[in-house]
């Protein structure tokens, strides 16, 4: 990556990624830019953001990323991904979602938290969340790995995995569901600021 990144860049994987995570800050976004200009409720504002981003996230983490990179990454020959992937997929965003990228700005709004206790917020959650998120990815790769396998192995292979895979993916978490929710929105307020300058 360091020393050839227009290679890395061509790569699948890199395009997958990059389509999943723009569309879930599009769609977060919109949310709260028509929530912020219709002065839609704080509660209201969290359902709404809850499924209209989970339903974009899902819907290209669940149905595209995941089966490619099950089929890229996995330990035999591609096959079809069984239905009860898709299930724990979907069980790993809704968490991701709801703790990483609805609670910190609920709990913001909710408990008049200043913009410093925010982004500890927003830092920390999407890392936590993964002591929760990592079990139904597991799960979910297990299901298509070992097709025959009773529930008690899944869950031993599981918890074998927890600890390193919750390391890892708090590595790759980080940076676009920590720093990048700050990001963003420092982003976005600017944008606002400048926009509303010009009105």
């Amino acid at each position: 990556i360091a020393t050839k990144p227009h290679r890395y860049a061509r790569r699948p994987e890199f395009g997958i990624i990059l389509g999943v995570y723009s569309g879930t800050y599009l769609a977060k976004n919109t949310v709260d830019s028509c929530c912020d200009h219709f002065k839609v409720s704080n509660e209201t504002t969290a359902f709404i953001k809850f499924w209209s981003v989970l339903a974009v996230n899902a819907g290209l983490g669940v149905f595209w990323k995941d089966p490619n990179f099950a089929k890229i990454f996995g330990t035999k020959a591609a096959t079809s991904v069984p239905v009860v992937s898709y299930a724990w997929w979907v069980m790993r965003d809704s968490f991701h979602m709801l703790g990483g990228v609805v609670a910190p700005d609920y709990l913001e709004k909710r408990y008049g938290w200043t913009k410093e206790q925010w982004r500890y917020a927003q830092v920390s959650f999407p890392l936590l969340v993964q002591l929760f998120t990592s079990p139904c990815h597991l799960m979910g790769l297990d299901y298509y790995n070992n097709t025959d396998s009773a529930l008690k192995e899944r869950l031993q292979r599981t918890a074998k995995k927890f600890v390193p895979t919750v390391s890892v993916r708090c590595v790759r978490m980080f940076p676009p569901w920590s720093i990048g929710l700050v990001a963003n929105r420092e982003i976005r307020q600017r944008m606002t600021s400048s926009m509303n300058q010009i009105d």
